[in-house]
């Protein structure tokens, strides 16, 4: 064994007779940290740049931020800390020193109760009224932490004060109230402003039969129109009349003194005549009466008896009877006409329903184009401009113009709405004066 493991060793390994220019020839040498380092700087200049050629404030920052752990007070500087807010001992004589109470008592304070009590208040067995309250109460606290948390948000700076490369074009948002009383700023319309008052359109198209020449039958129907619109005028007018004048006299057919004393002093005073008149009236009463005790007096009818009571009682029940009898009998035959009965009452159900939205659309588009009652005065709808068949002009140079500009758009404005119906009423009482007319002293002519 041992002769065997030194033949082993003494066997040398045969040498190669190669040469030295050949690649099977080279040394091999460990590069695995020059390829680290080449690969170390492609992949820095990837990332930004070499970094032992850069600056080192662009590799390293200040750390400004304030560190979270508490720093324990000692009792000597939270002593420092409260006398800091104490006022100076110089300032002292500027407060009250008396221990006397104000008399004047300050107003009552109201306890301030926060969200999470009102909530758990909520939570108990409370009256509408109560519950309403503690609500509105949840809902003001609300309003007033965002109206406070946007006033402090309004007022943080977030600009340099300092800066004054600002540019020119950049608007400043100035304070409402300066812009509102500087005219700066447009006064908030109030609601009723761009709504529009009526759908009656501002200049309407007048009818065709207004036209200077028109056709026959737009003319007829524009007089028929206005015909219509006296008849109506005429009607209220004798309504009028005989409610209000036709219940009193007129001048004429007023009572006087002596027709008042006549008629008062009637049937105080009888003449010779009036009585012979009663007692002629007096006989032709008692002659009547003797004629009619002898005329023949009518025949009473007899009294029913028992029997004849007792038949019309049965038929009354069985009329009853038969009647009751065929009320069951339609009921007990309804029953199978259920279907159809539902289906009638579904049908009659829809055609109140859709004359119900058709009136209702009936009364929209009339309050679209309904003229308001905006004062005392009521609008009243100006009379139309007609002409009859003999005044229509056969030229235009004979044409005369009708109505009054003015008046029809003060008249639209009152019919839309915009103006409430006016009328020019006088003083009761008051004195007209004469016009004083004279020659100022400038003027007059010296007489000689």
């Amino acid at each position: 064994m041992a002769t065997m493991i030194m033949d082993a060793a003494s066997v040398k390994k045969e040498r190669l007779h190669q040469g030295k220019n050949k690649k099977k020839s080279w040394r091999k040498t460990n590069i695995t940290d020059v390829e680290e380092y080449l690969e170390d700087v492609r992949h820095q200049e990837r990332t930004g740049g070499i970094i032992s050629l850069k600056a080192d404030e662009s590799l390293f920052f200040v750390d400004k931020s304030v560190s979270k752990s508490k720093k324990r007070i000692t009792a000597a500087e939270r002593r420092r800390l409260r006398q800091k807010d104490q006022p100076l001992k110089c300032h002292s004589q500027l407060y009250r020193k008396g221990k006397i109470a104000c008399p004047i008592k300050p107003n009552r304070v109201v306890k301030k109760v926060s969200d999470f009590q009102l909530e758990r208040l909520l939570k108990r067995k409370l009256k509408k009224k109560e519950e309403r309250t503690i609500n509105d109460r949840i809902q003001a606290n609300k309003d007033y932490k965002e109206e406070k948390a946007k006033y402090f948000s309004d007022r943080i700076i977030d600009y340099d004060l300092w800066n004054d490369c600002k540019k020119e074009d950049e608007e400043v948002e100035a304070d409402p109230y300066y812009l509102e009383y500087t005219n700066k700023i447009r006064v908030k319309p109030p609601a009723m402003y761009l709504k529009k008052r009526s759908e009656v359109p501002a200049i309407e198209v007048p009818h065709a039969g207004s036209s200077y020449n028109p056709a026959y039958d737009d003319h007829e129907n524009l007089l028929q129109i206005a015909t219509n619109d006296e008849i109506r005028y005429t009607k209220m007018q004798d309504k009028l009349t005989r409610a209000l004048d036709a219940m009193f006299p007129t001048a004429a057919e007023a009572p006087t003194t002596e027709s008042w004393i006549k008629e008062m002093s009637a049937g105080l005073q009888e003449e010779d005549g009036d009585k012979e008149k009663l007692n002629e009236e007096k006989d032709g009463e008692n002659a009547e009466l003797n004629n009619e005790e002898n005329e023949v007096v009518k025949k009473q009818p007899k009294a029913k008896t028992k029997k004849q009571h007792r038949k019309a009682r049965e038929r009354k029940v069985e009329e009853r009877t038969r009647k009751n009898k065929k009320l069951l009998k339609k009921r007990e035959h309804d029953v199978f006409r259920v279907r159809s009965m539902l289906k009638d009452m579904k049908k009659f159900d829809n055609e109140v329903e859709r004359k119900k939205i058709s009136k209702d659309k009936q009364k929209k588009e009339i309050v679209k184009t309904r003229t308001k009652r905006l004062g005392k005065t009521p609008f009243v709808k100006p009379e139309l401009d007609v002409k009859l068949c003999e005044e229509l002009p056969d030229s235009l140079r004979k044409i005369v113009p009708e109505g009054n500009l003015l008046e029809d758009r003060f008249t639209s404005l009152q019919r839309r709405n915009i103006l409430e119906p006016r009328q020019v009423f006088k003083k009761s009482g008051q004195k007209k004066y004469k016009r004083k007319v004279y020659v100022k002293r400038s003027h007059k002519e010296d007489p000689l």
